[in-house]
């Protein structure tokens, strides 16, 4: 799969005890959009083919994102924030943007166990069953489900965590494999460096 493939828009829920949050997004090579609601503090997140990153969300979403104080995040809250590669927190935003890191998020490992053939979104798929990669104990497993027919791009998965009053599940569906998008440039924005400062 080259760079050009390897772009995809994604809805991602997660619920744990009443609390539900939803990811929704386009990661492409082009641009990125990213939208976080629900029990999460609202974010929203641009980068556009030029590589500037733009941010704009609540007050604490704003201090966990991009690491200011409680006072300046509440005075830029709502307003778009652009980053550049020199500002603090870029590298780290920018790494949320990653295709790849959503797809490890779903991404079993060994041991593999098989599901029957089932429908998943209008397609017959197989579930591909194991441990989350790199995660703790036998109470987080993850199951990616794969077309049984070509294109063999994954359709979605699922992830159960936790156990007891803590456990939760968290589900995603993949789509629009291959297809780039462009974003346009959000106006107005402040820069990050002028109010870091």
């Amino acid at each position: 799969m080259n760079d050009a493939d390897f772009s995809f828009h994604f809805v991602d829920q997660s619920r744990s005890g009443s609390k539900t949050t939803t990811l929704i997004g386009d990661d492409t090579t082009t641009g990125s959009i990213q939208s976080l609601s629900g029990a999460a503090a609202a974010l929203a997140v641009v980068r556009t083919a030029g590589g500037t990153i733009y941010v704009k969300g609540s007050s604490p979403a704003l201090q966990s994102a991009l690491g200011l104080s409680s006072v300046t995040a509440l005075t830029v809250a709502g307003k778009w924030l652009s980053l550049e590669a020199s500002d603090q927190p870029y590298q780290s935003v920018a790494a949320a943007l990653d295709p790849q890191k959503e797809i490890d998020s779903f991404t079993p490992a060994q041991p593999f166990t098989e599901s029957n053939p089932r429908r998943f979104h209008d397609r017959m798929v197989v579930g591909i069953s194991g441990p989350v990669s790199g995660g703790t104990g036998a109470t987080h497993t993850v199951t990616l489900y794969v077309p049984t027919e070509a294109p063999y791009t994954p359709v979605g998965a699922t992830l159960t965590f936790g156990g007891g009053s803590s456990a939760g599940v968290e589900a995603v569906a993949f789509s629009h494999w291959g297809e780039q998008i462009h974003p346009s440039t959000p106006h107005p924005s402040v820069s990050f460096s002028s109010v870091s400062s």
